[in-house]
């Protein structure tokens, strides 16, 4: 599993790589398809955390109240779990308006700072 969690980031970079180039003037149709790809991924990704957690929790007894390990284990998993979750949102509204066509060149830009989320 931890694998898995290593692979799908870094696919995703790939994607949002390939994605950005493709937000450029004539080349805009393939984006949804990679922003989709991404958020398909990102959502692999936090299905792998939220089994791990699941597992820590029934099995292993971790609760944030075990002890410190356990408090920052998943303030800080959590919290990256809440980014990933936000930067799938706009990445899924990326691909819903580069499907329909309604991104323009000018917004370019505004993907790029978006994949660097």
């Amino acid at each position: 599993m931890p694998a898995l969690g290593t692979v799908v980031p870094a696919l995703q970079q790939r994607d949002r790589g390939a994605g950005r180039a493709r937000a450029r003037p004539r080349r805009r149709p393939p984006l949804w398809c990679l922003a989709l790809a991404t958020v398909l991924l990102g959502v692999v990704f936090l299905t792998g955390t939220a089994a791990e957690w699941v597992r820590l929790i029934t099995r292993d007894g971790l609760t944030i109240g075990t002890n410190l390990f356990g408090t920052t284990f998943y303030a800080l998993v959590g919290l990256h779990a809440s980014h990933v979750v936000v930067g799938l949102v706009m990445l899924a509204l990326i691909s819903v308006f580069a499907w329909s066509r309604a991104l323009r060149p000018a917004h370019a830009e505004r993907v790029e700072l978006v994949s660097w989320y």
